[in-house]
């Protein structure tokens, strides 16, 4: 997994791949967050041997869902932050999102979470993985709440990146190297 210094760098990049997905849905829509949509990134580490993942998810949204599960208020990244909001985030990924690694359903460890401004990001990591071949994503986030959810899964291996668009009737989809 990247180190605590290297993750802005690589945040850095994922927003720039996923900057004009939010600047076309703004401009289209004029209002502040009318939109659903979260975004997955899946780069595959061969040096590491393993899928280094970063969900970026509006962060009312996402406090919105757990609240719903019964968790209280999170209040994600203000100092009065839930003790177990690490715990509540990593269930809530872990039964939303189901990942198969070349035919094999992936574990993902919980690494942790960044809070900027509106947008929580979370980061997981599967090892070991050695290489992709298949990768088949399973996205369920926030769709218990939001009809019009969106979700974007961006998968980066070998040198290639391909791309899956989720939501609700469509959550699962599978991309080959």
């Amino acid at each position: 997994m990247q180190s605590k210094r290297e993750m802005p760098k690589l945040r850095f990049k994922f927003c720039l791949a996923v900057l004009p997905v939010f600047l076309l849905a703004s401009a289209v829509s004029g209002i502040r967050h009318p939109f659903y949509v979260s975004i997955c990134q899946i780069d595959h580490n061969s040096e590491a041997k393993s899928l280094e993942i970063t969900f970026k998810i509006f962060t009312d949204d996402l406090e919105k869902v757990l609240e719903a599960q019964g968790t209280g208020k999170l209040y994600l990244g203000d100092p009065r932050e839930a003790q177990e909001a690490d715990r509540y985030l990593y269930n809530y990924l872990k039964n939303q999102v189901v990942i198969v690694v070349n035919g094999d359903t992936a574990t993902f460890r919980y690494v942790g979470k960044e809070v900027e401004m509106d947008v929580t990001w979370c980061y997981v990591e599967i090892a070991p993985v050695t290489e992709v071949k298949k990768i088949a994503v399973t996205n369920r986030i926030l769709l218990e709440i939001y009809e019009e959810q969106t979700n974007l899964v961006h998968v980066k291996a070998g040198g290639r990146q391909k791309s899956m668009l989720l939501r609700k009737g469509n959550v699962t989809d599978t991309v080959e190297f």
